[in-house]
């Protein structure tokens, strides 16, 4: 070859994609480049070869591909040295002018750059090589300025981002998908300092804007970085997860520069969070079927007071799940879980089995329903059972179900509730005034009280919407002939508010906490 001399440093463009492919491999890329694009593989023969190829060296892509790239394009007495130069397996980086040789024997001076191309490890794949051929230019700026043409045309062309930072840490160049992705203009990005684009996230998960860039300093010391899992600012302030690499690159007039390439990750992280989220499930669901196995189940209890006596007059019972280290687990922990694996009906049935025997006991108490069991077919059958079994008085067992659960199956909840009231215990329509359908509900369910939702009780002194509400409840309950309970009540001020708008019991907080039915059904409680 002309003029061998010292391979240039080579510049490195990871690709995402799977190993074996490039940022060069597929045609419309390589046909969007006028100049002779050839791609290589690791023994040094061609995968790919563009119609610029085809008309520089005179082959045909049909003709060259999986043929030696040097036995093909390098004169005969040059191919020793041009093989000594590629390396053992075809995998250089080198850039200098050549003399090239075209399929009718005849040879030309060409402009060649032949960059290595490696996966997210380091490890090469494969090698791209551009020519340009030098006798057709007048000037050889007009070369560089060519090779720099193309590679924008190649920068163009891809989907991940791309941008530019000289060793001043200004963007000189970004690509429309980079400006796309970063929702920048890109005239505006020019001179904007690469700071006010990374934030580099650490170890622990914190975030450093402006500052610990690691990219500057990998420039400086010509090294390639890589990054996973970092974030970019985007105009609006908002920022993307990225996953990116920033290889050193040497420019005309510029040597110390460096390209980025990055692609937005966070549908890759939403779907990994999703799977997260399945697996915590599967494991949580485990947990609940070992619970139900080994007998840790637990009933807790909390006190419903009569605003007028001040006395419990009921008590609400509620799961919980005695924990591994022997500390309780809330409901909310299980119960959605339990819900969208079909383990809720078991733990119903075990917490009306709890209710009816608290019932037999002489307590009264309530009991929560989800949608599943209040429209399964076996319910009655249970409660039946469990009352019978038991001897338990049925008017001493309030069924708590929320709008949502009528709202599963509304025929099937319907004649639920009715033949629950046939057996004598009582309902209460929970969250009430959470939904839309009020009026509606108590116009087609048997209902005994309504639970006005907490959301309208924290509040209740200090905004006059929430009061609005608790009235309105009121008002409605009285003229079906129904009881009311506020829940979630924490302090005395509430108190007296509910007692002024004529609300029957209450329970929160300012009352008693839940506590082990063993406790609560001992005398100890919680004042």
């Amino acid at each position: 070859m002309h003029n061998q001399v010292a391979p240039t440093q080579m510049t490195e463009m990871t690709q995402h994609d799977t190993p074996g492919t490039n940022l060069f491999s597929g045609s419309q890329l390589i046909e969007a480049l006028d100049a002779s694009v050839i791609v290589m593989d690791l023994d040094r023969r061609i995968t790919d070869w563009s119609h610029g190829a085809e008309f520089l060296y005179g082959w045909s892509a049909e003709e060259a591909v999986g043929q030696d790239f040097v036995s093909l394009i390098v004169p005969p007495e040059m191919r020793d040295e041009a093989r000594a130069l590629t390396g053992s397996r075809g995998l250089a980086g080198y850039e200098d002018d050549y003399e090239m040789l075209r399929r009718d024997g005849s040879t030309f001076m060409g402009h060649m750059r032949t960059s290595v191309i490696t996966d997210d490890e380091g490890n090469p794949v494969a090698a791209a090589s551009l020519t340009i051929d030098l006798t057709r230019r007048i000037e050889a700026k007009r070369d560089v300025v060519a090779v720099g043409d193309h590679m924008r045309a190649v920068a163009e062309c891809m989907t991940e981002g791309l941008f530019v930072v000289s060793a001043e840490g200004s963007v000189t160049f970004m690509n429309s998908s980079g400006a796309e992705l970063l929702g920048w203009d890109e005239t505006d990005l020019e001179g904007k300092n690469i700071h006010d684009i990374v934030y580099h996230r650490h170890v622990d998960g914190s975030l450093e804007p402006h500052v610990g860039c690691p990219i500057l300093p990998a420039i400086k010391q010509g090294e390639t970085v890589r990054s996973h899992d970092d974030l970019f600012s985007r105009e609006d302030g908002s920022t993307i997860s990225v996953d990116y690499t920033a290889a050193p690159f040497v420019l005309d007039g510029n040597p110390d520069a460096s390209i980025v390439v990055f692609s937005d990750i966070t549908p890759q992280k939403r779907r990994d969070q999703e799977l997260q989220a399945q697996v915590d499930s599967l494991s949580e669901l485990r947990a609940i079927r070992t619970a139900i196995e080994d007998d840790r189940l637990l009933a807790y209890a909390q006190p419903v007071i009569s605003l007028k006596s001040g006395e419990a007059v009921m008590h609400e019972l509620l799961i919980r799940i005695e924990g591994e280290d022997h500390i309780p687990v809330p409901p909310s922990e299980f119960l959605p879980v339990a819900e969208e694996f079909g383990l809720i009906g078991e733990l119903d049935r075990w917490m009306i089995d709890q209710a009816v025997g608290l019932a037999a006991l002489g307590h009264r108490v309530t009991v929560n329903l989800s949608a599943h069991s209040l429209v399964s077919p076996t319910l009655i059958g249970h409660f039946r059972s469990a009352l019978s079994t038991t001897g338990a008085d049925a008017k001493l067992v309030v069924v708590e179900v929320t709008e949502t659960a009528l709202l599963s199956d509304q025929r099937a909840a319907r004649d639920s509730l009715v033949e629950i009231r046939d057996l004598g215990c009582q309902v209460a329509i929970d969250d009430f005034g959470s939904g839309y359908g009020g009026f509606t509900y108590l116009k087609h369910f048997s209902a005994d009280l309504l639970k006005i939702d907490r959301e309208f009780v924290t509040d209740l002194t200090s905004n006059t919407r929430s009061q609005n509400v608790v009235r309105a409840v009121v008002s409605l309950a009285k003229s079906f002939e129904l009881e009311t309970i506020a829940e979630g009540v924490e302090d005395a001020e509430t108190v007296t508010a509910l007692r002024g708008m004529e609300v029957d019991f209450a329970q929160g907080y300012l009352f008693a906490k839940p506590k082990p039915v063993t406790t609560v059904f001992r005398g100890d409680r919680d004042g």
